[in-house]
């Protein structure tokens, strides 16, 4: 019986690890203090979290810049 609880538990933690390590990621652009927007890929989050940084790649394959306010 205890078997069976340590495989559900283990289960629920994998699940959950693949459900928070997904990326989304949107097309966009960010404007710079020159005024020269760099066009790439932002990471879609809630206002509050974006807000605090903004996660910028110029591409899907592109190393992740972050950009404070």
């Amino acid at each position: 019986m205890k078997i069976k609880y340590v495989y559900l538990i283990l289960l629920f933690l994998i699940i959950s690890k693949v459900i928070l390590a997904q990326e989304n990621y949107v097309k966009g652009y960010i404007i710079k203090n020159n005024n020269d927007s760099i066009t790439g890929m932002i990471k879609f989050k809630t206002d509050g979290q974006n807000g605090q940084s903004c996660r910028f790649k110029l591409s899907e394959t592109a190393p992740e810049q972050i950009f404070l306010p």
